[in-house]
């Protein structure tokens, strides 16, 4: 698997909410189809990701094909799920290497406790782990990802990462920490703000100085059932992204 689909597995990855939004926990979906087009000097380019999803009766994910256009390459991810509907493990197959890479969920009754993710390319490995802690009355409160990336023959370390999710009464990040081991001065900390459907609309970056770095803006368009067919992405005022889905309800 190359370096390049590994990041972008990871930052897929991360970017994924322990929730549904409000309005797509209302209605049931049988599959939906999400297109990532590029936007160069103001200009909407070509798709570079295409990622297909099919939906379990209960509304989760249960396979989801993810298409690389720009460098050709394509990944499936299978989701199996617990009699209690938990989500038990991800295992991601890349067709271009025939590679598997698993994520295994665990949990104490019904809470999830930890995930641990195993990435394999042709010279390094990398190992994803997530902790969550909870309050007193089991809301989610903290989560911590962990990232190490290690040179397989060597043995370098090539990436060593944490991040700390803080959640808000909604259960959505309110702020996060990212700590960089290998490199401190590239730590940094997110704060994060959303719109009346738990969408995030505004990410603002501060760099180890506390120093304003970028400020990530998301923009929706809806369909009648208020879940949303277009996102366009702005950083600093740029449009970069815009990612349109295509949703088959049952």
């Amino acid at each position: 698997m190359k370096f390049s689909l590994i990041i972008i597995i990871i930052l897929i990855l991360f970017s994924c909410s322990t929730k549904n939004n409000k309005s797509e926990s209302e209605n049931k979906f049988l599959s939906t189809k999400v297109y990532i087009r590029k936007v160069v000097e103001n200009k909407l380019a070509d798709t570079v990701v295409i990622i297909s999803t099919k939906f379990t009766d209960f509304n989760k994910p249960k396979e989801e094909n993810h298409y690389y256009l720009e460098s050709d390459e394509s990944s499936t991810s299978i989701f199996k799920y617990s009699k209690n509907n938990q989500l038990e493990e991800i295992i991601e197959k890349n067709k271009n290497s025939n590679q598997k890479n698993k994520t295994l969920y665990f949990y104490n009754d019904t809470l999830l406790n930890k995930t641990e993710s195993n990435f394999t390319g042709d010279d390094y490995r990398t190992k994803i782990s997530e902790y969550f802690e909870y309050d007193k009355n089991n809301n989610l409160k903290i989560k911590e990802s962990q990232v190490l990336m290690v040179e397989k023959n060597q043995g370098d370390t090539l990436a060593n990462t944490t991040e700390t999710f803080f959640y808000d009464a909604n259960q959505l990040w309110a702020k996060s920490e990212y700590v960089n081991k290998l490199y401190p001065d590239e730590n940094k900390r997110f704060t994060y703000s959303y719109n009346d459907f738990d969408l995030p609309i505004e990410v603002k970056e501060y760099n180890n100085y506390e120093k304003l770095n970028s400020t990530t803006e998301y923009f929706y368009t809806y369909d009648k059932f208020n879940n949303w067919i277009e996102r366009k992405r702005f950083i600093d005022d740029k449009l970069l992204y815009v990612r349109t889905r295509e949703i088959i309800y049952k």
